[in-house]
């Protein structure tokens, strides 16, 4: 199944609707609370694919969690789009010549950055 940005967005305009209106809340009053819950789900993700865990000899964990624990960021970054009224269409890929580690800290930081 494929979607495009546009339609990701619709559908997560509605889920967002209704659970504001399930919780009796509003999109602003949750903003705060929906940055927060974007870095949460980074952090869940980072913790399952124990990147910075040098120091366990356990495997990530599986492709289904991972993608699990993407999925839920994905959520929180197309909410807090809808906000700024992003309408970015597209996402390109970058290419980082750094460890994931060092992906995820840039993530954090750019993060941070739609709180501000």
């Amino acid at each position: 199944m494929n979607f495009q940005i546009a339609d990701l967005r619709i559908l997560q305009e509605e889920l967002d609707g209704r659970i504001f209106s399930l919780h009796q809340v509003s999109r602003e009053s949750t903003r705060d609370d929906r940055c927060l819950a974007l870095l949460v789900e980074i952090s869940e993700l980072a913790n399952e694919t124990r990147c910075f865990k040098y120091w366990s000899q356990r495997a990530p964990s599986a492709k289904e969690v991972l993608l699990e624990e993407l999925e839920d960021s994905i959520h929180f970054l197309l909410s807090l789009g809808i906000d700024l009224e992003d309408n970015v269409e597209t996402i390109e890929a970058a290419t980082f010549n750094v460890g994931l580690s060092e992906l995820f800290l840039k993530w954090y930081a750019s993060a941070v950055q739609l709180h501000l």
